[in-house]
């Protein structure tokens, strides 16, 4: 049940499953759920490699009670959800299959960075943990091993995609045209027309009573439940725990390969079919043509052609390893063969190892054994508690004999609230969703929290949500302010139409309004912070104005205090000086530079997008959503077509 639990749980990796298919295909045989055998029916079909309609359906149902767990199979089917799966699926095989096509291959210290490297493992510092790493394998139920084998097929991936979108770059004069037409700004007319009930007359009883009916669910008292719930929190652990120096000496021996890093070298090299040619462009470079000049003429090579930065040992063939990892710096070496050729280079920066001791990372090391050594703890006491139910003792027991913390909640409605209308303290929206979702009476499962929490609630009674009449207490004097409100909004609205389609200046002066001129402001509404009634809905105002014509009107409404009616009355383009103005992204980083971020990664994408378009060709691809839909939804039909339509 503990396995069952690390693994049903909801990780990092998951919520970035649709985008960054990491380890995807590593949670692929631990899919219980399904045990039909049209479940072995092939969804998915690349080459001679086939996804099965189970393991297709495994992922979809992850994927479901991640982003839509509120949705039935079928309603979230109808969302496109396992549409979005089987592309990503379908785009880790093309891409798979292409990766052996061309026997493209990872080395382990190429493993190694790109682990250390992804986000998912960094800590709030932005530093790799390895606590971290661990806690979400484990949680998935995967091993590093697997990880390992994931990250080379990612690695293979971009090894594909380098050559075809690694230079690519959008046109510089049209960026400028778009980062001049975003720093553009705007100047508006305004005044401000309050929502005022007060001025509203207090309607008859009739009146009332029909509005009250039109609106009586707006007053009705919301159902309420009562529950009880135990929490296994990492934090509640930690004080009684300690680290010793002996456990600190054997984590750091375990997680040495962590803290080392190898000695790299950057190099500029070229490669030759034949000695002859290598003897005769080392001639040359003794002669002193440069490395570049001699590697255009004879290879037809740039300068970025032959540089390669932080090679490692397993980088290089042996022989070329043997030969780099002795060379001194900005020497040219003799040429050296190896089955790809025969290599001449020269060794531009040495990189010296590092070797970090443990008391560089005590503090660090310390807190991650803390953090793992409390985890560990909730899930011993997990199991206590299951223990405990499983012999039929009392809930509160239970949670005593496993140092639960119980929380007692008298009353709470489905949006989080208590019959004081105050919002519940102490609980999170997983907790209060489960306590909603489970039936009265009832002793939920465990369910993990963020960071390691886990808990389980029992529903001890429900209040059923009850219709108030307008003659109870109170309830006649909220329907008049309600009335009062709603009909202020109104002609509020009709006044602000008015003065919106007519002349902005003599329709506002005539309802007795003042009109001011703002500052100049931009997009995001900056430059409006400092005016009273503008600064708090600067953004509004902002996207109203931008979707303006000069001298147009329209209004933004301010919640139900006032509406802000604006006429454009300035559009003013932007000083070209200003787009060298950092964006405060980074220290280097304009608007420009921004822009060609996005619009090149947008690029990037779409080349991608032809390249598996060619693929899926080359590759055989075929699809089979039918046949998963059948199984996720019990109506398994054992038919033969597959899709045609291309997917990408």
């Amino acid at each position: 049940m503990l396995q069952g639990i690390r693994q049903a749980s909801k990780s990092y990796l998951m919520r970035a499953f649709l985008f960054v298919l990491l380890i995807g295909f590593g949670m692929w045989g631990i899919g219980d759920v399904f045990y039909s055998d049209p479940g072995e029916t092939p969804a998915i079909i690349v080459g001679d490699e086939e996804v099965t309609a189970r393991e297709v359906a495994f992922i979809f149902d992850r994927a479901r009670r991640a982003y839509l767990p509120e949705a039935s199979n079928s309603e979230a089917i109808d969302q496109g959800l396992l549409s979005q799966v089987m592309l990503e699926l379908a785009r880790q095989e093309i891409f798979n299959a292409e990766a052996q096509r061309l026997r493209l291959t990872v080395t382990r210290p190429m493993i190694t960075t790109a682990i250390r490297l992804n986000p998912l493992f960094h800590d709030s510092s932005g530093r790799f943990s390895s606590l971290i790493m661990r806690d979400v394998l484990a949680r998935r139920g995967l091993t590093e091993a697997t990880l390992a084998d994931e990250i080379g097929n990612q690695e293979r991936r971009n090894q594909f995609l380098t050559p075809f979108i690694d230079d690519i770059e959008y046109p510089a004069g049209l960026l400028e045209t778009l980062a001049l037409w975003q720093v553009q700004k705007r100047r508006v007319r305004y005044a401000t027309l309050p929502i005022d009930p007060a001025s509203i007359a207090t309607p008859d009883d009739n009146t009332l009573a029909l509005w009250y009916e039109d609106n009586r669910l707006a007053f009705d008292i919301p159902a309420q439940r009562a529950a009880t719930i135990a929490i296994f929190d990492p934090s509640d652990f930690a004080e009684a725990i300690t680290i010793s120096d002996d456990e600190l000496e054997v984590a750091f021996a375990d997680r040495q390969i962590l803290y080392a890093i190898p000695e790299l070298r950057d190099i500029r090299q070229m490669v030759f079919p034949n000695p002859t040619a290598a003897d005769t462009a080392k001639t040359r470079l003794d002669a002193g043509e440069s490395f570049e000049e001699v590697a255009n003429d004879m290879l037809g090579l740039t300068a970025n052609d032959i540089i390669a930065r932080e090679l490692t040992r397993d980088d290089l063939a042996p022989e070329v390893a043997e030969a780099v990892f002795s060379q001194a710096q900005g020497e040219i070496s003799a040429p050296v063969e190896s089955p790809f050729g025969n290599h001449i280079f020269i060794v531009d920066n040495i990189i010296p190892a590092e070797n970090t001791s443990l008391d560089e990372v005590r503090d660090e090391l310390t807190t991650e054994l803390l953090d793992e050594a409390s985890i560990n703890a909730v899930y011993d006491r997990i199991a206590l508690f299951e223990d405990a139910q499983s012999l039929g003792d009392e809930f509160e027991t239970a949670a005593s004999e496993s140092d639960a913390r119980l929380v007692t909640i008298p009353a709470i409605t489905r949006t989080g609230l208590d019959d004081e209308g105050a919002v519940v303290a102490g609980i999170t929206g997983e907790m209060r969703d489960a306590l909603w979702q489970q039936e009265v009476g009832s002793e939920g499962i465990l369910i993990e929290d963020a960071d390691n929490v886990f808990f389980a609630v029992r529903v001890d009674a429900e209040t059923p949500s009850r219709s108030r009449s307008l003659d109870e207490d109170d309830v006649r004097d909220e329907a008049i302010a309600g009335y009062r409100l709603q009909q202020a909004l109104t002609t509020a609205r009709d006044q602000a139409q008015t003065i919106t389609a007519g002349d902005f200046a003599t329709e506002t002066r005539s309802q007795g309004l003042t009109i001011n001129t703002s500052p100049a402001f931009d997009q995001a509404g900056d430059g409006l912070e400092a005016v009273a009634d503008l600064g708090e809905v600067a953004d509004a105002i902002a996207e109203t104005s931008f979707n303006l014509r000069a001298f147009e009107s329209d209004y933004v409404e301010v919640g139900t205090d006032r509406i802000i009616l604006v006429k454009l009355d300035a559009i003013i383009d932007a000083d070209p000086t200003e787009l060298e103005v950092a964006t405060g992204a980074d220290d280097n980083s304009t608007l420009i530079a921004d822009l060609a971020r996005q619009h090149n990664s947008d690029l990037r994408r779409d080349i991608t997008t032809s390249l598996l378009i060619g693929l899926q060709n080359l590759h055989n691809l075929r699809l089979r959503p039918q046949v998963v839909e059948s199984l996720l939804l019990g109506e398994f039909d054992n038919g033969n077509s597959f899709g045609t339509n291309t997917p990408f």
